[in-house]
């Protein structure tokens, strides 16, 4: 990634390219390369992991000033949406939080149908979408 911002003269680059793919060499910085590709893989692990709770518990938390119930309904869709699609990082996380995630589903499903002021056929789209998150998070509990 580096490299493709350098210029391809660069001797640096080119040296450096010379020492990691020359036998002699490589069992000299491979620790070196390993150690700083773990730091990486946690660097990416935790940026993963805050994303995921960023945009999760901003959803939560604009939800309730949502006065529209088809708006609210939607941004629910949308945060579930983006939940399942996050599948490996939700297999991070502890699995009391991956049943809370999907005991909430459940509470909200059953608090969209009881509501008057929206279409059954909405209504339907709306289960139909939750039961397709259901099915996906089932995988992880």
């Amino acid at each position: 990634m580096i490299a493709s911002h350098m210029d391809v003269m660069d001797q640096g680059l080119k040296g450096l390219f010379l020492l990691v793919n020359d036998e002699r060499y490589r069992h000299e910085l491979e620790p070196f390369v390993r150690s700083r590709a773990k730091q990486q893989a946690e660097l990416d692990l935790h940026e993963m992991i805050h994303t995921f709770y960023h945009r999760v518990f901003n959803t939560l938390q604009e939800i309730p000033f949502i006065v529209s119930k088809r708006k609210r309904c939607k941004k629910i869709i949308r945060m579930y949406e983006f939940i399942c699609s996050q599948e490996e990082t939700l297999k991070l996380f502890p699995i009391l939080l991956r049943e809370t995630i999907y005991n909430k589903l459940n509470d909200l499903h059953r608090e969209i149908q009881g509501l008057d002021n929206l279409k059954d056929s909405y209504k339907e789209h709306v289960s139909n979408r939750f039961t397709e998150f259901r099915t996906s998070l089932q995988k992880l509990i």
